[in-house]
């Protein structure tokens, strides 16, 4: 959509919040090797480039930060993957009701141990409503990843904050797709040319 944004922001600029006038996707552009080609095209990053600057304020921010809260939630775990079901419930119980460390595991067992950090939204769907259930400090049945089945033990769970890089770029990225969605469906008329 890179492209028919920029368009439509164009459009909006040049006609007015309130004219309805579209483009069609099948009007012929300016060739592609003409001057007034390249010149259109960097107006169109400008514009575009202004556009985005103005809508990603601290407070659209804020704002998209507290209505997607539950996605930006960061988790920082210790993971402990096995191959089989049966292996990495053991493991479970030992880690869950012997307070046995994952770390000890995973000596005993030849299985490394792998810390990482990610958003909610990185996650399965399955994983997430997990995740979002447990506290900090608990370990995790056994869920599926592809053909392994991992063990996690929950470090933190951490509020999003504008700070994270991660949550920022989401965060833009959210605030801008929202914008330029509602200009493309205000003024893009997209014509199919498809033989039956």
């Amino acid at each position: 959509p890179d492209l028919a944004w920029r368009v439509a922001l164009h459009c909006e600029l040049k006609n007015g919040k309130n004219d309805r006038q579209t483009a069609s996707s099948s009007e012929a552009p300016p060739a592609p090797d003409s001057s007034d080609w390249r010149k259109e095209i960097e107006r169109f990053e400008i514009e575009f480039q202004n556009r985005r600057e103005v809508l990603l304020t601290p407070e659209n921010r804020g704002r998209t930060m507290t209505a997607r809260r539950l996605s930006l939630l960061r988790f920082d775990l210790d993971i402990l993957e096995f191959d089989w079901q049966s292996a990495a419930q053991e493991a479970y119980l030992c880690a869950k009701e012997d307070a046995v460390p994952l770390n000890d595991i995973a000596a005993q067992s030849g299985y490394p141990v792998r810390s990482i950090s990610a958003l909610a939204a990185d996650f399965p769907e399955d994983w997430q409503q997990t995740l979002l259930a447990a506290n900090s400090g608990a370990v995790l049945s056994p869920m599926r990843w592809g053909s392994s089945f991992r063990v996690c033990f929950l470090k933190s769970k951490r509020e999003p904050s504008l700070e994270d890089l991660d949550v920022r770029k989401r965060l833009d990225a959210a605030i801008v797709r929202q914008h330029f969605t509602e200009l493309e469906s205000r003024h893009i008329a997209w014509e199919l040319d498809v033989e039956v």
